[in-house]
């Protein structure tokens, strides 16, 4: 978010829930007003938000689909296989604990990429074990993180 966005909404989110629009006045919100709003942390292109504006959320981690459910949604997503769902998700899942771990980045964990794994394997772009490695690990600057995590895709697929 531009800085000077979320320091319009300071007033909206307290107590006074009134917008201040520049060149057009005010806006009161009704008093059961409420807005969601979701951010990545640490994700690229993310900014840190300011401790004011943070101050008016109420932070929920979201954990991570499980296993079954992802699956059920890479095949929802995508058509393929269950049985190709289930080892991705496996494999997102055994990633998940190196990160839980602190073995490596959630850089790699991404239900975009498993899709795009996918879509590449259908596409005749290789087998699903080298579209993987280079979907979750081209671009890591860390050589020894993405060994690490060739290492769970191989053992994975």
């Amino acid at each position: 978010l531009v800085p000077e966005v979320t320091s319009l909404l300071h007033g909206l989110l307290d107590w006074q829930k009134v917008l201040s629009v520049p060149c057009l006045g005010t806006v009161k919100a009704h008093p059961s007003f409420r807005l969601v709003a979701c951010m990545n942390h640490g994700y690229a292109g993310t900014k840190e938000l300011n401790e004011a504006f943070q101050d008016r959320f109420r932070s929920v981690q979201v954990p991570h689909l499980p296993a079954n459910i992802l699956a059920e949604l890479l095949v929802r997503e995508t058509g393929c296989e269950r049985a190709e769902a289930d080892k991705l998700s496996a494999l997102f899942h055994k990633l998940a604990g190196r990160v839980e771990n602190g073995d490596i980045t959630e850089r790699c964990l991404s239900v975009r990429g498993l899709v795009r794994i996918i879509r590449e394997r259908r596409d005749g772009l290789g087998d699903t074990r080298e579209i993987a490695r280079s979907v979750l690990t081209e671009g890591l600057g860390d050589r020894y993180e993405a060994e690490q995590i060739a290492d769970v895709i191989d053992a994975c697929l």
